[in-house]
């Protein structure tokens, strides 16, 4: 059986206090609408945890946000890897667009393309480095110690 077509009709961006927000809109096989939401952030955080380039990869970028709702929930013990954490999720990514096939419509004459908004986003550079930070700094294997005797503790730890 072919997996179902929902086509990307429209998006938007939502401007709120704590933070912006993109909306966007299929239309699912039975006519039904269907809503995704997510921060506007979304794309910098993807490419931070996956490891690649916001600008560069924008269009692969874009590929996974749009399919993670159809994402299975993963069972296995994540990876000790950034890398193979990374590739975990593209395969779950994979696997999601064997159960949806997304479609845009096209734009009309002289108008934006659905996904424009989300091609065109710049998030603030200042924002986008402080998400790398952490993202990277956050999955260290071996954090640095809190205090000088610390490797002591983890040394004791280990033996």
């Amino acid at each position: 059986m072919p997996a179902p077509e929902y086509q990307l009709t429209e998006s938007s961006r939502i401007t709120r206090d704590q933070g912006d927000i993109f909306r966007l809109v299929y239309t699912r096989p039975d006519g039904q609408l269907h809503g995704h939401f997510f921060p506007a952030d979304t794309l910098a955080w993807r490419a931070a945890e996956l490891g690649l380039d916001l600008d560069a990869d924008r269009e692969q970028l874009i590929e996974v946000v749009l399919h993670e709702p159809w994402m299975e929930t993963d069972q296995t013990p994540p990876a000790n890897t950034r890398a193979g954490r990374a590739a975990a999720h593209l395969a779950r990514v994979a696997d999601a667009k064997t159960r949806v096939t997304i479609t845009h419509v096209k734009a009309k004459a002289g108008g934006p393309h659905p996904l424009d908004i989300l091609r065109e986003h710049r998030p603030d550079p200042a924002r986008v480095a402080a998400i790398h930070a952490h993202v990277h700094g956050a999955r260290q294997p071996n954090p640095l110690p809190l205090d000088a005797a610390g490797p002591a503790r983890r040394a004791a730890l280990e033996a």
